[in-house]
This record gives structure tokens, sequence and C-alpha cells, in this order.
């Protein structure tokens, strides 16, 4: 605990150069810990070394393939990569991510931002449609179902979600108390 301590500490005083070694010193004792891989990949990402970083959050969901939040830290740690063949990789572990949470907003955000950079706006519109609705900002979300809706195929799985976000989300501001 206290080595793993220390690498967070080091990691949020901006010193990589002594996080690092304090991380894999971690890994050589237990290499099958997806934790410690996921904060590995986590220091290099944010440190700006995204490359560098999707390798050790790889091996964090291959170690624990059913956890969604090492999926959505793969997935954003693709997206930071700026590499184009890597978003639909992105786009794969996000929507895995959100089959189990789908309420996760951060999730829904870089799928959003995956779609775009893909040049599917439409469901990107949907994918921000289902990150407002999952934060209850029913506004916004109508909003975005809205303008994915007319590009949808009509009565498939997509477009009956953005009828059912327009529909909970104007039902939900109907039946909220007026402030």
């Amino acid at each position: 605990p206290a080595r793993y301590a220390r690498a967070a500490a080091y990691f949020r005083a901006a010193d990589l150069d002594s996080a690092l070694p304090q991380i894999d010193s971690l890994l050589k004792d237990e290499p099958n810990n997806p934790y410690f891989w996921e904060l590995r990949g986590q220091m290099l990402v944010e440190s700006s070394k995204p490359v560098e970083g999707v390798p050790a959050y790889r091996k964090s969901v291959q170690l624990a393939p059913n956890e969604p939040l090492l999926r959505i830290g793969l997935g954003s740690a693709l997206l930071a990569t700026e590499v184009d063949s890597s978003v639909h990789e992105a786009i794969k572990h996000l929507k895995a991510a959100i089959k189990e949470e789908p309420e996760n907003g951060m999730a829904w955000y870089y799928l959003a931002d995956a779609y775009s950079r893909s040049g599917d706006e439409t469901m990107a519109a949907l994918a921000t449609a289902e990150r407002y609705f999952s934060l209850r900002r029913y506004p916004q979300a109508i909003s975005f179902a809205q303008r994915a809706l007319p590009k949808l195929k009509e009565n498939g799985r997509d477009w009956q979600r953005a009828n059912d976000i327009i529909s909970i989300a104007q039902a939900s501001q109907a039946n909220s108390p007026k402030r």
C-alpha cells in the first residue's frame, strides 16, 4: 500500500520520473494486477504520453475484461493518441463498457467523441443524447436525440432509442416540480 500511495503521490505531483519506478516495482511483484497496469497507463496518458500509455491500458483490460472502467480508460487513451486507426478500437471498448455501465456519462462522452472522429455525426449526436440523458439534463438530451433521429434507420434499435430518450425526457420534465 505504501508503494502504491507513493506512486500515486509522485504522479499527482507531476513527478513521472519518480512515479514510474514505483508502479513498475509493484508490477514486478504483481504482474497480473490490472489496476497497477491501469495506473501506469493513466500516468503516461495524463503526462502527455498517450501512445506509451495505451499498452498498459490494454494489459489492464486483458487481465480484467469485464471491468468497464478499465475499458473506458483504454478507450479514452486510444482517443488521446490522435491516431485515426485507433478510433474504431476505442469505439469497441467504449461500447463494451457502456453495456456494463449504461449510465456512465464519461463513457458516453468519449463514445460521442470517437463517433465524431470516425465521421459518424449521427451516432455522435445519439451518444451525446445518451450522455445528457444519463446526467438527467433533459433539454440537451432531447435536442441531441432530435438531431440524430431523422438520420437513423426508421424502426431500428437506435431510432427507437432516440425516440425513447425524447419521450422519457419530455415526461420527466413535465413531471418535475417547477422552480
